[in-house]
Protein backbone atom coordinates (compact mmCIF):
# COMPACT_ATOMS: atom_id res chain seq x y z
CA UNK A 1 0.00 0.00 0.00
CA UNK A 2 1.36 3.39 -0.93
CA UNK A 3 2.03 5.97 1.77
CA UNK A 4 -0.54 8.32 0.21
CA UNK A 5 -3.25 5.66 0.23
CA UNK A 6 -2.45 4.67 3.82
CA UNK A 7 -2.59 8.32 4.90
CA UNK A 8 -5.93 8.78 3.16
CA UNK A 9 -7.39 5.64 4.77
CA UNK A 10 -6.09 6.67 8.19
CA UNK A 11 -7.74 10.06 7.72
CA UNK A 12 -11.09 8.50 6.69
CA UNK A 13 -11.32 5.93 9.50
CA UNK A 14 -12.35 8.33 12.30
CA UNK A 15 -15.24 9.70 10.21
CA UNK A 16 -16.29 6.16 9.34
CA UNK A 17 -16.34 5.28 13.05
CA UNK A 18 -18.57 8.32 13.69
CA UNK A 19 -20.91 7.13 10.91
CA UNK A 20 -20.77 3.60 12.25
CA UNK A 21 -21.76 4.83 15.71
CA UNK A 22 -24.76 6.60 14.17
CA UNK A 23 -25.74 3.49 12.19
CA UNK A 24 -25.31 1.42 15.32
CA UNK A 25 -27.80 3.63 17.21
CA UNK A 26 -30.20 3.56 14.28
CA UNK A 27 -30.04 -0.24 13.96
CA UNK A 28 -30.61 -0.61 17.72
CA UNK A 29 -33.70 1.61 17.52
CA UNK A 30 -35.09 -0.08 14.39
CA UNK A 31 -34.41 -3.71 15.29
CA UNK A 32 -37.35 -4.15 17.74
CA UNK A 33 -39.69 -2.49 15.24
CA UNK A 34 -38.90 -5.16 12.65
CA UNK A 35 -40.74 -7.68 14.80
CA UNK A 36 -43.55 -5.27 15.72
CA UNK A 37 -46.37 -3.59 13.86
CA UNK A 38 -44.32 -0.80 12.29
CA UNK A 39 -44.60 0.08 8.61
CA UNK A 40 -41.82 -2.14 7.23
CA UNK A 41 -40.93 -0.61 3.85
CA UNK A 42 -39.40 2.63 5.22
CA UNK A 43 -37.50 0.73 7.92
CA UNK A 44 -36.15 -1.80 5.44
CA UNK A 45 -35.11 0.93 2.99
CA UNK A 46 -33.25 2.76 5.77
CA UNK A 47 -31.44 -0.44 6.78
CA UNK A 48 -30.65 -1.30 3.16
CA UNK A 49 -29.16 2.16 2.54
CA UNK A 50 -27.01 1.94 5.67
CA UNK A 51 -25.81 -1.60 4.93
CA UNK A 52 -24.96 -0.59 1.37
CA UNK A 53 -22.84 2.35 2.52
CA UNK A 54 -21.23 0.27 5.25
CA UNK A 55 -20.44 -2.59 2.87
CA UNK A 56 -18.84 -0.21 0.41
CA UNK A 57 -16.56 1.49 2.90
CA UNK A 58 -15.76 -1.04 5.60
CA UNK A 59 -13.54 -3.38 3.61
CA UNK A 60 -11.64 -0.52 2.00
CA UNK A 61 -10.86 0.91 5.44
CA UNK A 62 -9.67 -2.44 6.79
CA UNK A 63 -12.86 -3.64 8.51
CA UNK A 64 -13.23 -6.75 6.37
CA UNK A 65 -15.55 -8.75 8.65
CA UNK A 66 -17.84 -5.75 9.02
CA UNK A 67 -17.89 -5.25 5.26
CA UNK A 68 -18.68 -8.91 4.63
CA UNK A 69 -21.53 -8.93 7.18
CA UNK A 70 -22.91 -5.67 5.78
CA UNK A 71 -22.89 -7.20 2.28
CA UNK A 72 -24.73 -10.27 3.58
CA UNK A 73 -27.32 -8.14 5.37
CA UNK A 74 -27.82 -5.98 2.29
CA UNK A 75 -28.31 -9.09 0.15
CA UNK A 76 -31.02 -10.25 2.58
CA UNK A 77 -32.71 -6.83 2.46
CA UNK A 78 -32.72 -6.30 -1.31
CA UNK A 79 -35.63 -8.65 -2.12
CA UNK A 80 -37.61 -7.23 0.79
CA UNK A 81 -37.17 -3.63 -0.31
CA UNK A 82 -38.02 -4.56 -3.89
CA UNK A 83 -41.27 -6.25 -2.77
CA UNK A 84 -44.45 -4.22 -2.68
CA UNK A 85 -45.41 -5.70 0.69
CA UNK A 86 -42.64 -7.47 2.64
CA UNK A 87 -43.76 -10.65 4.36
CA UNK A 88 -44.51 -10.63 8.06
CA UNK A 89 -42.90 -11.90 10.08
CA UNK A 90 -39.58 -11.20 8.45
CA UNK A 91 -37.62 -14.33 7.57
CA UNK A 92 -35.39 -15.47 10.46
CA UNK A 93 -32.33 -15.31 8.16
CA UNK A 94 -32.87 -11.56 7.70
CA UNK A 95 -33.06 -10.92 11.42
CA UNK A 96 -30.06 -13.18 12.09
CA UNK A 97 -28.03 -11.34 9.45
CA UNK A 98 -28.87 -7.95 10.99
CA UNK A 99 -28.10 -9.25 14.48
CA UNK A 100 -24.69 -10.54 13.36
CA UNK A 101 -23.97 -7.20 11.72
CA UNK A 102 -24.93 -5.31 14.89
CA UNK A 103 -22.59 -7.50 16.97
CA UNK A 104 -19.72 -6.72 14.60
CA UNK A 105 -20.60 -3.02 14.66
CA UNK A 106 -20.41 -3.18 18.48
CA UNK A 107 -17.01 -4.85 18.27
CA UNK A 108 -15.56 -2.35 15.78
CA UNK A 109 -16.85 0.66 17.73
CA UNK A 110 -15.54 -0.76 21.01
CA UNK A 111 -12.13 -1.46 19.45
CA UNK A 112 -12.00 2.11 18.14
CA UNK A 113 -12.92 3.71 21.45
CA UNK A 114 -10.37 6.13 22.92
CA UNK A 115 -9.84 3.85 25.93
CA UNK A 116 -8.79 1.01 23.60
CA UNK A 117 -6.77 3.06 21.11
CA UNK A 118 -5.06 5.37 23.59
CA UNK A 119 -6.25 8.49 21.70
Amino acid sequence: MSAVLKTTIDRLKPRFIVNLTEWQASFRALRPELSGDADLPPLLHELRFATHRMAGLAGTLGFRALGRLAQQAEAQLVPLTDATAPARPLPPAVLASLDALMREMDRVVADASPARTGR
